[in-house]
């Protein structure tokens, strides 16, 4: 399911977030199960009408039309595509449906029978997730199609001339057909994908119609669909052109997504760099109005790198560093927070937050100390990097900000005062020393190494054979 409720975009398909989306279905609230029944029911019944009861041809008279026959394995292939192994990871691929203009496309030409194509796209795009999620996608899709079969018989025709009398209606009255189903159908998605989102509670109505208007663009694909319609009726050999252009433009995205992944990622520890941090900060500072959620940053600066660089080189410290990005990548929120590496031996997280409760503090998960702590913890376990055991410490400073008025700038700049109030406030100085293992604890660690904050660095060389005497 997508905030963004584009009719391109999959009913129930994509949870952000941890929440109701991943429960079992009798764990859903009773008002959200009756929900998915009626939806059902009426995709069912109304599927039924479309195909059989409805004016014009039924489903058996079209199904056989080489066009349809087109249009049906062009649907197939988009809404598969994406769950290709090369397709993983690229945001928003699995949840935009690429199919709704060939599925619109599929009305004009054929009438209402080709309704039930809407219900066919709703299931192999909602593949993958829970078995209730897969149905409800594709119910409340094949919903949208009968309310856009029904408006196609108010109406008169899908190629507004008649379905056994094919018209040439003119460009501009198809181009004004198209639109107006873009727009039933897209209105349909919206109240079906709101009310799923109330009654199952992933969101209030408010932060529901916050985020409906994202993600607007992506429906004018839908505009392609009389293009599909004319294919379709009179030149069906045309339509691999199409199947080319679905596949390119699914292609086009996941380069673009390559493309921004590697201009904002370090390429040493795989983490974002500091622009895609300042990028992301800015957007999440210009949505708090809307959003109520706080934005906090935290800058962490380990305790003990140059001494690890200077005795044993800046292999293993590169080593550590890449070690440092996963342990925060574990301990943070992959789905609100941003781990970056801003530069040298200091990282940076962002920390999304959640929304404000009425007294103003984050929610547990969210709460700045907690994850500041486990990232003090994560950081000084040791490290394993070749034959040698690394501990180093962790200084962390923080900032939050509450106001689209607060700036990047002054965030970092806080959190950096901080992280260096810390640093000054310990009890015991950097140091390097080798350890031998204490024969009691296999690891040789017997936990954190600081007062307030990581005091020390503990490297374990390797074991030197013994020298020769002559």
């Amino acid at each position: 399911m997508s905030t963004g409720s584009s009719p391109m975009v999959s009913a129930m398909v994509h949870a952000t977030t941890p929440g109701p989306l991943q429960l079992p279905l009798h764990r859903t609230p009773r008002p959200f199960r009756w929900f998915l029944l009626i939806t059902i029911v009426l995709a069912c019944v109304g599927s039924v009408w479309a195909a059989s009861g409805a004016p014009g041809p039924s489903l058996d008279e079209v199904w056989t039309e080489p066009g349809f026959i087109g249009l049906l394995l062009l649907i197939v292939l988009a809404d598969l595509y994406p769950w290709l192994s090369r397709m993983q990871g690229v945001p928003g691929v699995e949840s935009v449906v690429v199919s709704a203009p060939l599925s619109i496309a599929a009305l004009m030409a054929y009438g209402p029978p080709a309704a039930v194509l809407f219900l066919l796209s709703g299931l192999l795009c909602g593949l993958r997730r829970r078995w209730w999620r897969v149905v409800l996608n594709g119910f409340m899709w094949g919903l949208q199609g009968v309310v856009a079969a029904l408006v196609l018989v108010a109406l008169g025709s899908p190629q507004l001339g008649g379905w056994t009398q094919p018209a040439d209606p003119g460009v501009w009255t198809l181009i004004a057909a198209g639109v107006l189903l873009l727009v039933v159908v897209e209105a349909v998605n919206i109240l079906l994908i709101g009310l799923a989102y109330v009654l199952i509670g992933q969101q209030t109505i408010r932060e529901y119609l916050a985020g409906c208007l994202e993600g607007r663009l992506a429906t004018m694909i839908g505009l392609i669909a009389p293009v599909g319609a004319v294919a379709a009726l009179q030149v069906p050999w045309l339509l691999p052109l199409i199947a080319v252009a679905t596949i390119g433009s699914l292609e086009a995205v996941r380069t673009a997504w390559v493309r921004t992944v590697l201009a904002g990622t370090d390429p040493l520890t795989g983490a974002a760099n500091r622009a895609a941090l300042m990028a992301r900060l800015r957007t999440q500072l210009a949505r708090l109005d809307r959003t109520h959620h706080r934005v906090a940053v935290l800058l962490v600066d380990l305790d003990g790198f140059k001494a690890v660089n200077d005795e044993f080189g800046h292999v293993v410290g590169d080593q550590v560093l890449i070690e440092v990005a996963d342990r925060l990548g574990t301990v943070t929120r992959a789905e609100r927070d941003m781990v970056a590496r801003f530069g040298g031996d200091e990282f940076a997280v962002l920390l999304g937050g959640g929304p404000l409760p009425s007294d103003g503090r984050d929610p547990a998960d969210g709460d700045v100390d907690m994850i500041t702590e486990r990232i003090r913890t994560a950081i000084a376990a040791p490290m394993r990097i070749g034959p040698h055991r690394v501990v180093v410490g962790a200084s962390v400073g923080r900032a939050e900000a509450t106001s689209p008025a607060d700036q990047p700038a002054d965030l970092f700049e806080r959190a950096d005062a901080e992280l260096y109030a810390t640093k000054a406030a310990r009890v015991c100085p950097n140091r390097l020393r080798t350890a031998v293992p204490d024969a009691d604890d296999p690891t040789g660690w017997s936990g954190p190494l600081w007062t307030s904050t990581p005091a020390a660095v503990v490297v374990t060389a390797p074991a030197l054979p013994a020298q020769r005497t002559g």
